[in-house]
Parts: structure tokens; C-alpha cells; sequence
């Protein structure tokens, strides 16, 4: 195909696209759609981050000079640490480094800054203190008109720093959503054939792990050991025991024995799936359809649809497939269920964890929560786990006042499983007729 021939074709596709658009100007007003270099976000009318913005760098700058008083800007806290998103590369004061900046946004701060350079203008403290503070101002007020360079500030991060755990300080886990994704595509083998660990976090929904505050591992201790003292005792007095507490109808089914077993399955892949979506969208598990896709569930709402599929690489340890956020629910299900171990993950258990935490009456742990569902409806460990993730998709507004209340809202959660698991359960209390 000659030149020419290039030329004819690639007009008579922007004249087909122009067409197209027409057609749609003709109906009414256009809708902005995802494409290679358009991403449309409901509520910003601008091109942010664009260069259609630089007028607005002026009137920025000012006010960012009377936000930043140059007496506070300390550079060894900012060189090699801060890394500007504007250019991808940690601060400096160096030369070359403002002249990086200056090739970027062609400033005439910092052009006055290099037509005025000389080797000991700035080398004091307090000369490498104004050079920072006129850096900085520059570095920030040309960011929300430039483009954002995360992909190689990653790059940065997890390869030349080597950063093993990642948090974000900020209102939901957005940049480490994205980190989580990056990290599945690009340095999975390259982390493991460095058997390098790492961990991407978020303060607003991870801040217990951050602080290493592990108040479940805590309350389930107790548990553990009153349940092996409870098994090296005779039956009598246990029933005793757990009678004391509570009123005698609550403790009926104890003493009425174990419920008839139901056959047990492990928990999925697919199953965890739909409760973890269900639960972050705050819908129960019947108005999550598994015929659509995560993008669809969302509503264009792409913060969401980050920290979902953020949620989903922590618990699959970063196995989820590429573009799983356009895949229906189910495909993405079976796809999961590939290799999988048939037991929660991560997020999965910390969430249950959380919810019998915050919402459980005082001394109700989750070993109570799993004993109760065993003894009382028969439900193996595979399909307790399948109960309990229906379980965070109900969880109750607030804590529950008392033991019967708490029961009383488990047999609600088994009653809900069973049907959507499509299995018939006992009664509680029901399985002393099947006693001779």
C-alpha cells in the first residue's frame, strides 16, 4: 500500500467517526464515553489534568504562596522522598532536576531561577530552603494542569525504593487499588522470583492493620480454651453453665443435641465473589444479578469499582484476571474457581471478622457464631463459611443488645443461605425429635 493509499484510508475513517458524531450531535447532546484517551468521570466537567487548565496556573500559584510559608519547607524531608506526580521522579534541588521541570512546564519562575544559576547561589541551608519553597510551589501549582504519571511513580516505588508496604492516607483506597492491579500485571514473577512480599494498603479501611491492632486474635483466645475446658467435661454441668447466663429457651437447642447434619461443601470462589460486591455496593446478595459485570454494578463510579477489585486481589491473592472489572459476574466466578482453595481469603475473613466485632453482643465470638450454626442447623465448616458471607451482607444497623438477639438474627442468616443455597434446614431445636 502506497502513501497515498494510507492517506485515502485514514481519511475515510475520520470521515466515518465524523459522521458518527454528527448523527449523534443531530439527536441531542453528546454523551461522553470511555475510550483510549478519554476516561468520562460523573461530576467533573473539566478536563482536569489537561493543559486546557494552564490558565488557571497563575491564579494557583498565588494562592499557594500564601498557604506555604518558605520558613517551613524543609528540602532534606522532600529530596529523594517526595516524588512529584508532575514528573515522576523524587524532588531535588539539583540543577538537572529543575531543569526537568522547567522542560515540562516551560515556568518563568524557574526560568529566571536557570538564567540566574551559579554554582554557589545555592548552597547554604537558607539558599536550598528558597529554592525548595519556589520548586515546590512550582511542582504543585502546574500538577492539575499536567498529566498524572502514576503508572511510572509505581515504577519508582515498588522498583527503585523497593517498598514492601504501601498505605495511602487518603478518603477511600483509590492509588492502591490501582497499585494492586499493577503489581498482578507487571512484578508478580518478578516478585516472586525475588520472593519479595508486599502489601498495599489503605487508612480508611485498613487502619487496624496498619496499627497492628489485632483485637479479634484477642477475642477469640478466650474461646478456644473454654472450649477445650468445656470438652474435657462431663455434659451435665456445661448445660449448667451456658443455662446461667441466658434465659432456658435460649439454651434449649444445647441441650437438645446437634441438629441433623447437612452435607457439606466447601465455600467458592463465585460465593465469595458475590458477597464481597454485594457487601461493598451495601445490597444483599439477591439485587447483585451475577449476569452483570462489576462495571455495570457500580454506575460509573470509579473509585468503587477500584476498591472492589482491590478488595478482590487481596482476597485471591492476586489472581484476578485482567479486565475482570467488564466480565459478568458468573464468567468471573468460574474463572476464579480455577485452583481455588475452597476456603475465605483474606478480606473475606476480615470482614466476617469485623461485623461479629462491632455488631455481636459482648462475649459472642465467632466461634460462638460458627458452634451456633453447627449444633443448631448442621452446617459443616464449608457451608458455616458459606453462612457467614451471607451473613456481611445483613449485617444489623447496630450491636446487638443480647445472646438471643444475636441467635435470634443467625437463624435469619441460615434461613437466608439455605434458599439461596437450595438445601432445607432443621429448626432449631428440632433435632431432639430425632433423639430416641
Amino acid at each position: 500500500m502506497s502513501i497515498e493509499d494510507v492517506k485515502k484510508h485514514l481519511d475515510e475513517i475520520i470521515d466515518g467517526a465524523l459522521e458518527k458524531t454528527k448523527a449523534k450531535q443531530a439527536k441531542g447532546r453528546i454523551v461522553l464515553e470511555r475510550g483510549f484517551a478519554t476516561v468520562p468521570l460523573p461530576g467533573i466537567d473539566v478536563p482536569f489534568h489537561s493543559s486546557f487548565l494552564l490558565s488557571g496556573v497563575s491564579p494557583f500559584r498565588t494562592f499557594l504562596a500564601k498557604k506555604f510559608d518558605p520558613s517551613d519547607i524543609d528540602v532534606s524531608q522532600l529530596s529523594a522522598k517526595y516524588i512529584p506526580n508532575l514528573t515522576a521522579i523524587p524532588f531535588s534541588t539539583d540543577k538537572s532536576y529543575v531543569e526537568d521541570v522547567y522542560k515540562l512546564t516551560s515556568s518563568p519562575r524557574l526560568s529566571e531561577v536557570l538564567e540566574n544559576w551559579s554554582p554557589e547561589k545555592y548552597v547554604t541551608p537558607a539558599q536550598q530552603q528558597h529554592l525548595g519553597y519556589i520548586l515546590l510551589i512550582e511542582l504543585l501549582a502546574y500538577q492539575f494542569a499536567s498529566p498524572v504519571r502514576w503508572i511510572e511513580t509505581q515504577d519508582q516505588l515498588f522498583k527503585n525504593y523497593q517498598v514492601e508496604r504501601l498505605i495511602e492516607v487518603g478518603p477511600s483506597p483509590t492509588l492502591s487499588g490501582m497499585a494492586v492491579r499493577t503489581l498482578n500485571l507487571k512484578y508478580q514473577a518478578y516478585d516472586n522470583a525475588l520472593s519479595n512480599r508486599r502489601q498495599n494498603l489503605s487508612i480508611s479501611k485498613d487502619a487496624k492493620e496498619i496499627y497492628y491492632e489485632f483485637e479479634n486474635v484477642e477475642e477469640e483466645a478466650p474461646s478456644v480454651e473454654t472450649a477445650s475446658a468445656a470438652s474435657a467435661t462431663p455434659a451435665a454441668p456445661v448445660a449448667a453453665v451456658a443455662s446461667a447466663p441466658v434465659p432456658v429457651a435460649a439454651a434449649a437447642p444445647a441441650a437438645a443435641g446437634p441438629a441433623a447434619a447437612v452435607s457439606d461443601v466447601p465455600v467458592t470462589a463465585t460465593e465469595i465473589l458475590h458477597a464481597v460486591i454485594a457487601q461493598k455496593l451495601k445490597k444483599s446478595i439477591d439485587e447483585v444479578p451475577m449476569s452483570k459485570a462489576i462495571k455495570d454494578l457500580v454506575g460509573g463510579k470509579s473509585t468503587l469499582q477500584n476498591e472492589i477489585l482491590g478488595d478482590l486481589q487481596k482476597e485471591f491473592n492476586n489472581g484476578v484476571p485482567e479486565k475482570s472489572e467488564e466480565t459478568p459476574l458468573e464468567e468471573l466466578g468460574s474463572a476464579l474457581n480455577n485452583g481455588f482453595s475452597g476456603t475465605l481469603g483474606k478480606h473475606s475473613s476480615t470482614l466476617v471478622a469485623k461485623m461479629i466485632g462491632a455488631k455481636m453482643p459482648g462475649g459472642f465470638t465467632l466461634n460462638s457464631a460458627k458452634t451456633y450454626l453447627s449444633n443448631s442447623y448442621g452446617l459443616g465448616s464449608g457451608r458455616t463459611e458459606g453462612a457467614l458471607l451471607v451473613a456481611i451482607t445483613m449485617e444489623p444497623a447496630s450491636r446487638l443488645a443480647s445472646e438471643a438477639e444475636a441467635k435470634a438474627w443467625l437463624d435469619t442468616v441460615a434461613q437466608t443461605y439455605a434458599k439461596k443455597a437450595g438445601i432445607t434446614l432443621s429448626a432449631p431445636g428440632s433435632a431432639k425429635n430425632l433423639m430416641p
